[in-house]
C-alpha cells in the first residue's frame, strides 16, 4: 500500500517543501497498520512530484523476483487526483472516481443537479489512458486551447503528461513556422515525428497499469474529506454563537461523557472548547460522536441539533471496515450533496 503527501523538509517553522513516499503491507490488521513499525519510508524529493515517485516505485515492483500487487493508493483528495491523472476537485468533472458534474450551467439545471446526488459513470484506466494519449497527440497541433477543451469535457489531465504537453506545443508551433517560410520542411509528418523520439516516460504510468484499475484503488480518505471537510464546518456554526457562559457548560457536559466502547483518547473538554477554531482530526472524531449528547437545553438552534444527528449516524458508517448493506450505507451522504467532498462519500473504497 503506497501512499504519498507534501511535508516540509525543515525541522524549523521554515516550510521547505518536499514529497514524501512511504509502503505499508495492506495484508495487517487495522489496528496494526497505524502503528509506525509496520510504515516503511520510500523516497522523498523536493522536485519529483508524487506521480514521478510511484512511477519510478512500480518500475522497481517490475524488478522484483516477487509478486508484488499495489492494492490501494491512499492519500488526501488532490493527492488522489493527481495519482488518477484527474484535473482536480475545481474542475467542471469533479470526481476522480466517476463522471459526475459538468459545466455550471448544467449543474444548476433541474437534471444536472438531481445527478449530483447519486454516483455518475464510473471511470475507467481504459478510457483515462486513451484521453491521455489524445491530449498528447493534439499537443502536436500546436493549439494549447483544443488540448484544455479535452481536459474540460473529459476530466483527465496528467501531470507527467503535462510537461510533454507544453514541449509537443513549442515545437509544433516551430516546425509550423518553418514550414511557411521554408519549402523543405513543409511536410505534415514532422509534426508527428518529434514526440516519438522523445523518453518513453512520457504518461503517468498507473492508468496504464492492467493489475488495477486506479480509480478504483483510492479509497476516500475520512480525515479531510469528512472530519476537516464537514464536521469542522458544523461545530464552527455551532460555537460561533455562544457567550462564556455556554462554553463553560458546553464543557463541563463534555468531560463527563462517558467513553466506554469508544476507541478515543481521553476527552480533553477545556483545551477542546479553548481552543475550539484549531483542533485537528482526533478532536473532531470525538465531537462527531459525543457532542450531539451535549447540546440541549439551548446550546444550539432545532435545525442544528438535526444536522448534528445526522453527521453522528453518518460517521459511525464511514469508520466501519466492511460495509454489509451496501444500499443502507449509500443514502446517508445524499441529504449534504453541497460539496465535493461530500459526493466523494458517496462512492466508499
Amino acid at each position: 500500500m503506497p501512499w504519498s503527501d507534501d511535508v516540509s523538509g525543515n525541522v524549523s517553522k521554515q516550510f521547505s517543501p518536499h514529497v514524501n513516499m512511504y509502503l505499508a503491507n495492506s495484508g495487517l490488521p487495522h489496528q496494526k497498520l497505524a502503528q509506525e513499525f509496520f510504515v516503511r519510508f520510500c523516497s522523498t524529493s523536493p522536485h519529483a512530484s508524487s506521480s514521478e515517485q510511484l512511477d519510478a516505485l512500480l518500475e522497481k515492483i517490475e524488478e522484483i523476483i516477487f509478486r508484488i500487487l499495489p492494492y490501494i493508493y491512499p492519500a488526501d483528495n488532490p493527492q488522489q487526483s493527481e495519482t488518477c491523472s484527474h484535473i482536480g476537485m475545481h474542475g467542471n468533472l469533479f470526481c476522480r472516481r466517476c463522471k459526475v458534474g459538468g459545466s455550471a450551467e448544467e449543474k444548476e439545471s433541474s437534471e444536472g443537479y438531481q445527478a449530483l446526488f447519486k454516483p455518475g459513470v464510473p471511470r475507467s484506466c481504459t478510457e483515462t489512458a486513451q484521453v491521455i494519449k489524445d491530449q498528447l497527440w493534439t499537443a502536436c497541433l500546436g493549439v494549447q486551447e483544443a488540448v484544455d477543451t479535452i481536459q474540460t469535457r473529459t476530466g483527465v489531465k496528467d501531470k507527467i503528461t503535462s510537461f510533454w504537453i507544453d514541449q509537443c506545443i513549442a515545437q509544433a508551433r516551430s516546425l509550423q513556422s518553418d514550414r511557411l517560410s521554408d519549402d523543405t520542411t513543409r511536410d505534415p509528418r514532422l509534426k508527428d515525428n518529434w514526440p516519438l523520439h522523445q523518453p518513453l516516460e512520457r504518461y503517468n504510468k498507473l492508468p496504464f497499469d492492467s493489475r488495477l484499475d486506479i480509480h478504483e484503488a483510492t479509497p476516500v480518505e475520512i480525515l479531510h474529506t469528512y472530519l476537516l471537510g464537514q464536521d469542522k464546518y458544523v461545530w464552527y456554526a455551532t460555537h460561533g454563537s455562544w457567550d462564556e457562559k455556554k462554553q463553560e457548560l458546553f464543557t463541563l457536559r463534555l468531560q463527563s461523557s462517558a467513553v466506554d466502547g469508544l476507541v478515543l483518547p481521553p476527552v480533553r473538554a477545556k483545551y477542546m472548547v479553548q481552543y475550539k477554531n484549531a483542533l485537528v482530526g482526533r478532536h473532531f472524531k470525538a465531537l462527531q460522536q459525543l457532542a450531539v449528547f451535549h447540546l440541549h437545553d439551548g446550546l444550539c438552534s432545532d435545525l442544528m441539533f438535526q444536522l448534528w444527528l445526522a453527521t453522528g449516524e453518518l460517521g459511525a458508517y464511514l469508520w466501519f471496515h466492511e460495509i454489509n448493506d451496501m444500499n443502507t450505507y449509500l443514502v446517508h451522504p445524499y441529504p449534504f450533496t453541497f460539496k465535493i467532498k461530500l459526493i466523494c462519500l458517496a462512492n466508499p473504497g
